[in-house]
């Protein structure tokens, strides 16, 4: 199966989780192809932000889409890139943000619910969601279930 796995990252941890995803699928004989959600000019109270030159995610059978929480929300540039994209009709997606803060009400569910939204409207198929939590003492088996479930 041909899945792209799409980030938007910020200090590099979400980055990271999105490497992590692409090693396990490769390992488990599918081809993976991390994306990096680019922007011109990346401020972080910016919500009039111009996307760098992005790659098209229709000739993947599944998205994987990847994202940090900034300011309680969804990352603007994330939010720009979903609201930009081509139709997700009929294809799997799964959806996870990262957050630092340790706190359940620090937008994590929010962001992810907003993300959601946004490629369910594009008609995709959610599969799995995950908020991860940056400053958790578990965050590494969080990740790792996380990952796991996508097959």
């Amino acid at each position: 199966m041909k899945i792209a796995v799409v980030i938007y990252s910020y200090t590099g941890n979400t980055f990271s989780v999105g490497q992590k995803i692409v090693e396990f699928l490769q390992k488990n004989q599918h081809q993976a192809q991390l994306i990096r959600v680019s922007v011109i000019q990346d401020q972080p109270s910016k919500t009039d932000i111009e996307l760098g030159k992005t790659e098209s995610t229709e000739p993947f059978d599944q998205v994987i889409f990847g994202s940090p929480v900034r300011a309680f929300s969804l990352a603007p540039a994330m939010v720009r890139y979903l609201e930009q994209i081509e139709s997700l009709h009929g294809k799997p997606v799964s959806c996870f943000v990262t957050k630092q803060l340790p706190f359940v009400w620090t937008g994590g569910s929010g962001a992810l619910r907003k993300m959601v939204s946004l490629v369910s409207d594009k008609g995709a198929l959610i599969n799995k969601k995950a908020v991860i939590n940056w400053a958790a003492k578990d965050r590494e088996n969080k990740i790792s279930d996380f990952i796991r479930s996508l097959l």
